[in-house]
């Protein structure tokens, strides 16, 4: 089946937020946002770990402004979380 051939809008998931909690995702907003820990990435991976992993997540990549988590228990889910503005 070509991409122009598959129906995009039978692709669904659980919201994000039955994953993570609000709270959740706004640590990991502060945790990118923040000045102090601009220059402090391993300190900013450990933070993001630590509120991640309890949920259920995986690190699988990372570039030079995310990290790339997977959901062990739903393969759908795979999440960017930011390092920087």
């Amino acid at each position: 089946m070509s991409p122009l051939e598959f129906n995009w809008e039978t692709m669904v998931a659980p919201p994000l937020l039955s994953l993570l909690n609000i709270n959740d995702a706004i640590m990991l907003n502060k945790i990118a946002m923040s000045n102090k820990l601009a220059s402090k990435p391993k300190e900013k991976y450990q933070m993001i770990k630590s509120i991640l992993e309890p949920r259920g997540f995986k690190q699988l990549a990372s570039g030079t402004n995310r990290v790339v988590y997977k959901f062990l228990e739903d393969q759908r889910y795979c999440l960017k979380v930011a390092l920087d503005r």
